[in-house]
């Protein structure tokens, strides 16, 4: 990191990776665990 952000730029773009990479294993788990939340009901449901 010398301040340079024309020699920074990659160490830029591999945070904004990483970042983003952790951003998309988030909300992706969340929404599995959304739709698997609604099949249990379903299958409570018909189990009653």
């Amino acid at each position: 990191m010398t301040g340079n952000l024309a020699q920074d730029w990659p160490v830029y773009v591999l945070l904004g990776a990483v970042a983003f990479f952790f951003i998309y294993i988030i909300v992706k788990s969340n929404l599995q665990d959304r739709k698997n939340k609604k099949i249990q009901k379903k299958e409570q449901n018909q189990n009653e």
